[in-house]
Formats: C-alpha cells, structure tokens, sequence
C-alpha cells in the first residue's frame, strides 16, 4: 500500500489518529514509505458506460417554448384581445384548472406568490372562464397578472418532472426483476465466493456476498448505485471487496475513494486488510507536498489501483481530480451529495468516471430535492441538459418538512421517485440480515456527577447567573455568543471536567508560562502570549503540553484526575462484565477529545 502522510503544518488536513490515539507520524516500513516510480499500464480494460442515454428519448421533454398565457396590461388595454372560452389552448385551460382547483400549498408555489395571495385566488373560486379569471386576478387584493404566466410556468415544469420520472421509469423496471431475484434468499449468485485475493482468514458473510453481487450487477449494466446498510454491516469490506473483484477481471481502474477525514485511517486499515493487493494512494497532505504528488500522478510517473482521499482535498485541489480520469469514484457518507443546488454536489459531480458509487447509512428520506439529487447521481446521463430546470422547480416548493403540509403534487412526486430509486438503493438492516442477533434493548441512565464534578458545576453555573445579572443590570456587555458558549461549557463540564479549564488555574498556567519561556523551546517566545495561548485551551490540552515538553512534565495531571467523572466511574462498574461476558462496546460522544481522554482512561 502507498502511503502520503503528511508532517505537522498549519494549513495541513491532518492524518487521522490511529486506534491507541497517537497520530501517524508517517513513519512506516521502507516499502510502505517509498513511492513506486513506475508508468502505469495504458489502456485498461473497462465495461463500456453508457446504456441509460440510449435507453432514454432522443426528444427533449422540457418545456421549451417561452409563449405567455396573458401578455402584459398595457398591451391588452391597448386592444382588448378575442377570447374563444371553448377553443383555448392547453396552456391557458391548464391554468384555469390549477386556478379552480389547486391546494393553498401549490398556488403558494407560484413565483411571485405566497400564503395571502394564495388565500385570496381561492377566495374568488370559481373562475369559470379564462376572461373572468384575468379580471378577477386584475382586481385581486395584492394579486397580479404576472401570476398567471408564472402558474403556466409552474405547471409546465411540473410536466416536465413528471415525464422524467416516467422515463426513468422505464430503465427502472429492467432492473426491478433483476435485484429482486437477486435479494431472494433461494436465488442463484453469479459470485458464490468472494474474490480470491482476500486473505483465506478473512470471510464475508452471506449478506456481504449478496452486496457484492448487487454491485457487480449495476456494474454490468452500467449504472451507478447507493449502498446504504445500516452502520455495522460493512459497507466499506462490501466496496473493497468489489474493487479486489474488479481488478481479477481486469478492470483494475485506477479508482478514487473520498471520504470524511475522520474514516481515512479505518479506510486505509480494511483495504490494507481485505485486498492488500490493492496499490493505494493516500493523497492528503501538506500544499508542497500535494503538488509534488500531483505532477507524480499527472505524468504517470507512480503506480496506483486507488486513490484514497478527503473531501475538502478534492475540494482544495479541485482541478487535479477534473483532470484525472477514473473507472469507479466511491463517495462515503456524501451528504452533500443530497442537495443538487449546492456548489459541492456540482463539483463532485464534475469528477470525470466511467461510474459512481455513494455509501451511505441513511435510508431514502421523504424529501424531494434530495430524492431528485439522487436520481440524478444514479441516471447522470438522463439529467445532463435539465439540473437548472430541477433547480427553478425545487426553490417553487415551499420549505416544507412534514407530509402532512406537503401539497398532493409533491407528495406524489416524492412517491414515485421512491418507488424509481428502489434498484439502485440497496439497503439492508441488522435485524433482517443478522438471524443470531439478541432482542434490541434500550436503557437511557441517569449518571451523576462525582463530588467534585458537581461542585464545579454548581460554582460555574452560580458564576453565569452573577454574569446575566450583570448584564440585565447595564454593568457589562453581553457577547453575542455568550448564551450558547455558556450551556456547552456546562455540557462539557457534565461529561467530564478535563474538556474545560478547572484543575489548570490562572497561577498555574502563569507559572508553565514562566517555565516555557526560560526553555530554549520557547526562548523567542513572549510570555504574554503564551499565557494567553494556554488560558483559551482546555485541561485536557494543557495537559498534553506538559506531556510534550520535558520541562513542565512535572505539572501534568494524575491518573486520578483523568478519570474524575460521573460517567467513567459508571464505566468503571460496567466495562469489566462486559468484557467477562464477551460483549462488544461501541461508544458515541459529540466531542473528539471524549475519546482522545478514553485512550489514556483504558490504559491506566
């Protein structure tokens, strides 16, 4: 495996920290560590992409034309114009309808429209021709004639949706059969085994081997998919293990995999693990160092089957992953890929690859815009000429979350979008796929806080009153985030006092400071400022410094103070059965440095 890893720098994305909590240091083996200059072999063999845009209609669905159901009042002032009630045109009876019929939420879709002038067009039901709906909308309270041209527009935009949802339709049903069987417990695989190249101490389960199968068939019909079991399933051994499947049958990419910088260092250990056959490029890094690997890939001059990268890499050096042109780009936990209108989704999109691959632990939500975002990642070929137009139709829905005030309109939509994406949306859950999995049980405990924690706590929350008081009073000036820094100092302090300043007061940190400076660490340094560097950190941090330069190592703190919490004394009572059981824990919290302070805690 070929690795990039960065030194410490400060415009730097760092390396993610490694299971025991130290960070990678890029030190490793000499043949991890040298980059093999080698040109990469032309031409690999790649199953041809392209099926959905024949599959689709040369004709163009949308609504092209610009024609107006009402010219402007002047105009018609001018020359009263000769209305035939019995032989309009369809756009003006379209119109009417929508005028006579439609639900308060689709009129307030109209541009220009909203929730009064919404109430007040029904409020004039019933219009029963076009010229007495122009004269009503004319005399409308706060309405318009523009709001008819606008409702023809609307409508024809939601005709447009609709064609294309029949369109995909089509291609849908060809697959429909094909994962069905797929999914059936008595069906027969194409792949029985997993790919030879995975060490033989290594096994999938039957579940995994069904993924596998699922990506190969979207692979053979060339069509892009969404993995998304629910967490613990194994998502990343199931798209590993399609890339070790790729390569045995020759179509060894190069591919990219981006991910969030948090899972790099889990991604980097399962490829190692299950396809260590597997070259791969850890493209993060300091901005030389990125540059040098760039010219690498870019004049061919290194050997790679995947490039493992971050997001906000592929957003800082954009234009190098433009360039490059990869067999399979895989996306993990890509929300923003759920939302087509923002400019992160457009240049994700813009990554040249014959296919797509979003893994994701989701399942598919009951919303329009992120549906349609999907499906245009899944049909990209069929949406090429119409994402501005899916844009000026989605900003027409009202913000809406709840079905019940969602219009029947967009309900229907949201329907028929589920019901397309079904083959491209594999999803399984623990309880259908794990038969020996024991009865899900929930307990929510009350923990409280250690003695001294709740002495803190107390004398924190007493100071934060004295301080509103203050500021009720005129003797001070509230900050604008003064609220919100306030409860998440006292949430911090309820899950453990080293993620706040407590133990290291103002006499101490003056006292590192003075320390600090007369070592030749810092001898350039100003103690003015490192006082002030030291008084915004927290006593986890403060101690961690100490831990760094000899000097102050005396000051760090005890054992006994690392595991000053309510909740580890909880932990302390529960982990040992646990682990006498044989029983796995996984532990979630919504600060990084909870676990960083469970690395020294599980060691001591």
């Amino acid at each position: 495996m070929i690795r990039m890893v960065s030194d410490s720098d400060s415009d730097v994305e760092k390396a993610p920290a490694s299971k025991n909590g130290h960070e990678s240091d890029g030190s490793q083996s000499d043949k991890d560590s040298k980059i093999k200059k080698k040109k990469l072999k032309p031409a690999k063999k790649r199953v041809k992409a392209c099926d959905v845009a024949e599959m689709s209609s040369d004709e163009e669905d949308e609504y092209t034309d610009n024609k107006k159901v009402y010219e402007s009042d002047e105009d018609s002032e001018a020359e009263e114009e000769v209305i035939d009630e019995d032989n309009l045109s369809k756009n003006r009876k379209d119109v009417l309808t929508f005028f006579n019929e439609g639900t308060e939420l689709e009129l307030q879709a109209i541009k220009g429209g909203g929730g009064v002038k919404a109430k007040n067009i029904m409020a004039m039901r019933p219009y029963k021709g076009w010229k007495e709906c122009v004269k009503k909308i004319k005399g409308g309270k706060k309405l318009n004639t523009d709001l008819l041209n606008n409702a023809s527009m609307l409508i024809k935009m939601r005709d447009a949706v609709s064609r294309l949802m029949i369109k995909c339709e089509k291609i849908t049903k060809k697959m429909n059969k094909m994962v069905e069987d797929l999914t059936n417990p008595d069906s027969t695989m194409e792949l029985t085994e997993q790919p030879k190249c995975i060490p033989v101490d290594l096994k999938m389960h039957d579940y995994q081997l069904i993924g596998l199968n699922w990506l190969a068939l979207m692979h053979k019909q060339s069509l892009n998919g969404i993995l998304a079991d629910e967490m613990g399933l194994g998502k990343t051994i199931q798209a590993v293990s399609f890339l070790a499947h790729l390569k045995e049958i020759g179509e060894e990419g190069p591919h990219l995999i981006i991910v969030p910088a948090s899972t790099m260092d889990n991604w980097q250990k399962e490829l190692d693990m299950w396809c260590p056959n597997l070259e791969v490029l850890n493209y993060y890094g300091a901005m030389d160092e990125r540059r040098h690997m760039q010219q690498e890939i870019l004049n061919q001059r290194i050997e790679f089957d995947v490039i493992l990268t971050t997001y906000s890499m592929v957003v800082n050096d954009s234009k190098l992953f433009r360039k490059i042109d990869v067999h399979y780009v895989i996306f993990d936990e890509a929300h923003m890929l759920k939302n087509m209108a923002t400019s992160r989704y457009e240049n994700l999109m813009r990554i040249k690859a014959s296919r797509k691959l979003l893994l994701t632990g989701t399942p598919m939500q009951n919303n329009l815009v992120e549906l349609m975002s999907l499906l245009v990642f899944v049909m990209p070929n069929l949406f090429a000429n119409k994402k501005e137009d899916l844009k000026k139709i989605f900003a027409m829905f009202p913000k809406s979350q709840g079905s019940e005030v969602r219009s029947g309109h967009e309900q229907k939509i949201i329907l028929h979008a589920k019901q397309i994406m079904k083959p491209f949306f594999l999803r399984r859950v623990k309880s259908d796929v794990l038969k020996n999995l024991p009865e899900k049980t929930e307990e929510v405990i009350q923990v409280p806080m250690i003695k001294s924690q709740h002495e803190s706590y107390s004398n924190m929350k007493q100071e934060y009153k004295n301080r509103a008081k203050d500021i009720a009073d005129g003797k001070v000036v509230a900050k604008n985030d003064f609220g919100m820094s306030m409860i998440m100092n006292l949430r911090k302090l309820a899950i453990h006092p080293l993620l706040i300043r407590i133990h290291f007061d103002t006499s101490k940190v003056r006292q590192m400071a003075q320390i600090l400076k007369e070592d030749q660490s810092h001898e350039n340094a100003e103690e003015k400022l490192i006082i002030e560097d030291l008084s915004v950190m927290s006593d986890f941090d403060i101690n961690s410094t100490c831990l760094h330069y000899r000097c102050i190592r005396h000051l760090q703190l005890s054992n006994h103070q690392l595991c000053d919490s309510g909740k580890f004394k909880l932990l302390d009572e529960m982990l040992p059965k646990m682990k006498v059981d044989g029983d796995k824990v996984l532990i979630f919290t919504q600060f990084v440095m909870v676990l960083d302070i469970m690395d020294k805690y599980l060691k001591i």
